[in-house]
C-alpha cells in the first residue's frame, strides 16, 4: 500500500512538473500589447503557457492575434517580427504588457531570446464582412520575468476598431493583370524555413479571369513571374493599414467551377507560387 501511494505520488510530483500554466485574454477587455523596441501596437487576444520541459528546463510560449492598425509602430514592429520569422533570428528583448485605463502598466512579462515559430496571415475574404484581419504570431523565449503592478505611464494607442483591417477589405496588386473582382485571398503560414515554397491561392470571378488564364498558358513552370502584393483596409477603404510584398510568383494552376444556374457567375481559383524568404512588410 505504501508503496503505490509513493508510486501514485511520484506520478502526481511528475505531472505538476510538467503542466502548463496557462493565461487566456482578450486584449480588448484587458488593454494587452505587445511591445519591441521603442514599437508597440494592441493585442487581440494572447494566450500564454509556460511549462517545465523533460529536461527541468523551463518552456516560454505564446500565441498572439494581432489586428493591423495602420499606425507606423505597428507596420515597423510587424515587419520586424516577420524578419526575425524567415531568416530567422532570435530577438534579445521582447515585452507583453497590460495596462490601465490610465495608461499604467498593470502587468509586465519581460521574454529574452524569444524565437517567432510562425506568422500566420488570414484569408481575405470579400464575403467575410465585419470580421476583423488577425494576424496570428506563434512564439517561444529561453527566459521571462513578470511584474505586477509597478503604474509605470507608457505611451500606448488602445485597440481602435475603426482602424481595424478586416478580412472583406483588400486590395491585390498583380503586375498588369486586372485584380478588381479578386473575391478570396488564401491564409498564408510563414515560418523560419525561408526557402520553403509559398502556395498562394486566389479566387475570381471567371469574367475576371482571361488574362490570368493567359498568363498560366503561355508562362507557367516558372517563365514569367508576377509581382504580387496584398494590401489591407479597414471598413472606410481609404487608407492602406498594412501592405505585404509576396515578391515574384509564379503560377502553377487554374481551376473553374461552374454553377447549375445561370445567375450564379462562374469561379475560377488561380493557385501562385512563390518563396518565404520573399516576403516583406511594407513600411
Amino acid at each position: 500500500m505504501k508503496k503505490q501511494v509513493r508510486i501514485l505520488f511520484l506520478l502526481t510530483l511528475v505531472f505538476l512538473l510538467t503542466a502548463a500554466s496557462t493565461i487566456k485574454v482578450a486584449a480588448q477587455g484587458g488593454n494587452w500589447f505587445i511591445g519591441l523596441g521603442e514599437n508597440s501596437m494592441p493585442v487581440a487576444y494572447l494566450q500564454i503557457a509556460d511549462s517545465v520541459n523533460p529536461d527541468k528546463t523551463m518552456a516560454f510560449t505564446a500565441v498572439i492575434d494581432v489586428i493591423p492598425d495602420g499606425t507606423r509602430e505597428s507596420k515597423l514592429l510587424l515587419a520586424e517580427l516577420l524578419a526575425a520569422t524567415i531568416k530567422p533570428t532570435s530577438i534579445p528583448s521582447l515585452l507583453l504588457g497590460r495596462v490601465n485605463d490610465s495608461l499604467e502598466l498593470m502587468e509586465e512579462r519581460i521574454w529574452s531570446n524569444v524565437s517567432i515559430q510562425e506568422m500566420l496571415i488570414p484569408e481575405m475574404d470579400a464575403a467575410s464582412l465585419r470580421t476583423s484581419a488577425k494576424i496570428r504570431i506563434r512564439l517561444k523565449a529561453e527566459k521571462a520575468g513578470v511584474r505586477y503592478g509597478t503604474k509605470t505611464k507608457v505611451s500606448f494607442t488602445p485597440a481602435d476598431n475603426r482602424r481595424a483591417a478586416l478580412s472583406s477589405a483588400y486590395r491585390v496588386k498583380a503586375g498588369a493583370l486586372p485584380v478588381r473582382r479578386i473575391i478570396k485571398f488564401s491564409s498564408m503560414r510563414l515560418t523560419a524555413n525561408n526557402s520553403e515554397q509559398l502556395p498562394v491561392q486566389i479566387e475570381m470571378f471567371a469574367s475576371e479571369s482571361k488574362q490570368w488564364i493567359e498568363w498560366f498558358l503561355n508562362g507557367a513552370a516558372g517563365t514569367k513571374k508576377e509581382k504580387v502584393a496584398l494590401e489591407m483596409y479597414g471598413a472606410d477603404m481609404r487608407s492602406v493599414l498594412l501592405e505585404i510584398d509576396l515578391g515574384e510568383l509564379e503560377i502553377v494552376s487554374v481551376g473553374t467551377s461552374y454553377a447549375n444556374n445561370q445567375q450564379t457567375p462562374h469561379k475560377v481559383t488561380i493557385g501562385l507560387s512563390g518563396t518565404i524568404g520573399a516576403v516583406r512588410i511594407i513600411n
